[in-house]
């Protein structure tokens, strides 16, 4: 696991600066802390920090080919290297290393840019081709590891976080409107923008290609929903077993120590009782909680722990914690306020006291159909088979007799219960957009000051480019648009956009066996009635793992990742929230109106309704623009 970058400038008489280079590696350090790399020749950079994961001694990057033309820099692992490195030596390549990084040097010398395609693993990788004075830059299907580029027709920057670009001066620092308005619907940009206009994220399955002064986005893989319907649940159960049993044990190479991620639910659960049965010592796990109750899992996560035996630790989250929002923002590079990011980063923390590698079971959700907005959706199919006229009467009768009640928790449940019933003849992608909004868009026109709502332009309602954005299919049933929507939206911009800038924080590699490339294109050939059955998500992973994993964690409510922030920002964090975003520097940047945040934070604090999470995109937002366009985010935080 390291971090790369890079710099190629058009004119070849203008060569790239050794500082730049060494700018660009040092200010993301956290992602490689064992050793660095560079290759600069005139107006070619490209450089790496490397954590030491696969041939400690002998893995050193940038690594060349046998005559030194074609040079390579990788952050992430390629875990088919080994049946790679025997094709190719048979093949007459000589390898200089036992590393997985050189197996993409010599592939690239047989195949060219279909490379990526011989690769399984997760990846963000740049190479230099010096005879063809061609760069290529990938990254991986599933978009597990990110990678940032900005080409302005003179220079091309490109890295695998966006504060290596912007260790050049020269690279403008002007927001994208659109993408910050993404960010006040959905905690976060979504791909391929980022916060800043001339800074762009390749998608997941794609790479980029630089030469004769021009710049192409190819994609290799998507992800696409292809349903077999003759698939029977025996078939289905049999093969995921084997797909999954197979991506773990793939992800257990590695020279140095290697653990898990717990949290309880059934996905991490799957991965841990994988690795105890293939391990052949205790396998170490770490879980987080919190005192609230409602978020609290580690009762489950001992019981997994407990069940296979694992050298487990624990570690309880405190509202203290919070200060570390400057930290993280430091990390994350962009707006980003899915409150989940500070667990993950704790757990990933006393994770690195003890491994430098990890397992994790993300993902499971966004193949499988895990959130409970599946169940929603079931309900509302459901719904939407009885004449309109009919269910209005019938449905909002039945719920004039529940009242409102002191409790903001039952209040809120109620009333979006209430609107996903108002929802029921839009479209499923709509659906989608409004069950995820943090700010809908009558909340962000009030929201948004007027100079911020003209500079927007028209693009202030966001679902049209961002279905163009994830090439949503036509004639999806509910659920697998659903399926679809998360897999390309949620899933590399947020879940694991999250996971890999807060592992790599503490220097830790974090692996996700269920976003195998091969596992995940037998997974969209079930059909989605074997995901979703009934009420029940994820069926068909439940029915392939009760052999394995006790009835209790497999069929328990769902709680998700996440903090309490609601209680927080009733108690300890009050202060908090109106010193920072009532204060001049917050209101006086003209985008967001005060009188506007007064209200949400009145409303909030008297327990009208829990607005804690538009409280915490807000605060995140106004850290952000201190930390990375107030200040220059140089080494460390």
């Amino acid at each position: 696991m390291c971090g790369i970058c890079g710099k190629i400038n058009r004119n070849p008489a203008n060569p790239v600066a050794e500082q730049l280079i060494h700018r660009m590696c040092d200010v993301i350090e956290h992602r490689g802390p064992d050793d660095e790399g560079f290759y600069v020749q005139g107006n070619v950079a490209i450089g790496m920090r490397r954590l030491s994961i696969i041939d400690l001694s002998g893995g050193r990057q940038p690594i060349f080919n046998e005559d030194n033309s074609i040079v390579v820099i990788l952050n992430g692992e390629i875990y088919n290297f080994q049946e790679i490195r025997a094709e190719l030596i048979a093949k007459g390549h000589q390898f200089r290393t036992k590393s997985d990084t050189e197996a993409i040097v010599h592939l690239y010398e047989d195949y060219g840019e279909e490379c990526v395609q011989k690769l399984r693993g997760m990846f963000g990788f740049a190479l230099y081709d010096t005879r063809k004075k061609k760069l290529l830059v990938a990254r991986d299907r599933l978009g597990i590891k990110p990678i940032y580029y900005a080409f302005d027709g003179q220079k091309l920057l490109f890295g695998s976080e966006l504060k290596s670009l912007l260790q050049d001066d020269s690279l403008s620092r002007e927001l994208d409107y659109f993408a910050l308005n993404c960010y006040f619907s959905f905690m976060n940009t979504i791909a391929p923008d980022s916060i800043f206009k001339n800074v762009r994220k390749l998608l997941p399955g794609q790479y980029l290609v630089y030469e004769n002064n021009s710049l192409q986005i190819k994609t290799y893989w998507t992800f696409q929903l292809n349903e077999n319907e003759k698939l029977t649940e025996t078939d289905c159960v049999e093969r995921l077993i084997e797909l999954i049993r197979e991506a773990v044990k793939i992800r257990l190479i590695s020279d140095v120590p290697l653990g898990a991620f717990l949290s309880g639910g059934i996905d991490s659960s799957t991965v841990v009782a994988l690795m105890s049965q293939i391990m052949d010592q205790p396998v170490k796990t770490f879980s987080i909680g919190f005192k609230s109750k409602t978020f609290n899992e580690l009762e489950y996560a001992g019981q997994i722990a407990k069940l296979f035996k694992t050298d487990h630790h624990e570690y309880v989250v405190e509202p203290d914690a919070v200060p570390i929002i400057d930290d993280l923002i430091w990390y994350l590079d962009e707006p980003f306020s899915d409150p989940s990011a500070i667990p993950t980063y704790f757990v990933s923390k006393i994770a690195r006291e003890n491994v430098t590698v990890v397992l994790t079971g993300d993902g499971g959700d966004e193949m499988f159909g895990g959130y409970s907005g599946y169940n929603v959706e079931a309900l509302l199919n459901r719904i939407g088979q009885i004449p309109k006229f009919v269910r209005h009467k019938l449905l909002k009768n039945f719920l004039n007799f529940i009242p409102n009640t002191p409790s903001a928790r039952f209040n809120e449940e109620r009333n979006r219960f209430l609107r996903n019933l108002e929802r029921v003849d839009l479209p499923a992608e709509n659906r989608f957009f409004s069950r995820h909004q943090v700010f809908d868009a009558q909340e962000k026109n009030l929201l948004y000051t007027p100079d911020f709502l003209q500079a927007l332009d028209g693009q202030f309602n966001i679902a049209d480019r961002l279905l163009k954005y994830v090439s949503f299919p036509t004639g999806l049933n509910s659920i697998n648009s659903m399926l679809h929507l998360d897999t390309h939206l949620y899933l590399p911009n947020d879940m694991l956009m999250k996971v890999d800038k807060m592992s790599m924080a503490v220097s830790l590699e974090a692996r996700v066996p269920l976003l195998d490339h091969v596992l995940a294109e037998f997974v969209a050939t079930i059909p989605w009635h074997l995901k979703v059955k009934g009420s029940t998500t994820k069926h068909i992973l439940k029915k392939a793992m009760s052999r394995i994993l006790p009835h209790e964690i497999l069929y328990r409510k769902k709680q998700g990742f996440n903090v309490p922030l609601n209680e927080w920002f009733r108690n300890d964090l009050v202060s908090l929230a109106s010193s920072i975003l009532l204060d001049p520097k917050s209101t006086n940047r003209g985008i967001l109106q005060r009188h506007q945040i007064e209200k949400i934070l009145n409303r909030h604090q008297k327990k009208e309704q829990d607005l804690s999470f538009q409280i915490w995109t807000l605060i995140v937002f106004e850290k952000w623009c201190r930390r990375f366009l107030d200040q220059s985010p140089t080494k460390g935080k």
